[in-house]
């Protein structure tokens, strides 16, 4: 999960993003944080599902999903 903006990205943590998101099960993230596409890419590459979601209060429905509480 990046709940981050573009202002939350950047060399380091771009690193630990591409080691983890390919061994991730899903990947949700605030969209604002994938301007350049770097997330989706790197999703794709693992074949791992993504969420966008405009603002962080809108991850509450998906996390419910998942995590099979109402």
């Amino acid at each position: 999960m990046h709940v981050g903006g573009i202002s939350k990205r950047g060399d380091l943590s771009d690193r630990f993003i591409s080691q983890v998101i390919p061994v991730s099960a899903f990947l949700m993230a605030i969209r604002e944080g994938d301007k350049d596409g770097f997330l989706t890419k790197t999703a794709a590459k693992g074949k791992v599902p993504v969420q966008f979601v405009d603002r962080l209060s809108e991850l509450q429905a998906p996390l419910k999903t998942i995590f099979g509480k109402s």
